[in-house]
């Protein structure tokens, strides 16, 4: 039997971050189990800006109880985040994930530039995964005219923000930001 499925991990990550962190591991477990393979992937925007989810879509073969079991199994193992779902072709959708997520907005329009100068943030970034230490790892970021975001998962999104929401509200470069759950 076959069977084409779509993975949709409510994950920022960009596209080729996508390939590395899901896609290529993913196929290659479904190779060396002879139960399909990867076909493809996408990304969704949302109308506010960034990534919502990113797709992955795959053709199982043969025991497609067994391609549906490697697929999810691999995927929480690589990290997929709650709230994603395996979309079968039939519609029914079979939810999996572990970790959560929080994102971080920083404001690029409203701040002073001598503070822009000062603190960039590429280094603020960086003093955040610190921060986190074992509790998250930076996933992926986004820009538009107005924001540049940074996206974090790890076991605990309670954890990871009241590790960065002290610093989040005291620095001066995340004047005008927000912080998110985003899994």
């Amino acid at each position: 039997m076959n069977e084409i499925l779509i993975a949709r991990l409510n994950d920022r990550c960009q596209p080729l971050d996508r390939g590395d962190l899901y896609e290529d591991p993913l196929a290659e477990a479904l190779e060396a189990a002879g139960l399909g393979e990867v076909t493809g992937g996408g990304s969704s925007f949302s109308p506010k800006g960034g990534i919502d989810f990113v797709d992955i879509e795959i053709a199982l073969s043969g025991d497609l109880e067994a391609g549906r079991k490697l697929v999810v199994e691999k995927l929480v193992e690589l990290g997929a985040p709650k709230g994603s779902r395996l979309v079968l072709d039939d519609g029914q959708e079979v939810p999996f994930g572990k970790r959560e997520g929080v994102a971080f907005y920083f404001n690029i329009i409203d701040v002073p530039t001598d503070i822009k100068d000062r603190f960039p943030l590429q280094d603020l970034a960086d003093e955040f995964v610190e921060k986190l230490q074992d509790l998250g790892e930076m996933s992926s970021s986004w820009s538009n005219e107005q924001w540049v975001s940074v996206y974090f998962f790890g076991a605990s999104y309670e954890e990871m923000a009241s590790v960065l929401s002290p610093y989040i509200n005291e620095h001066p470069r995340c004047a005008g930001g927000r912080i998110e759950r985003i899994a």
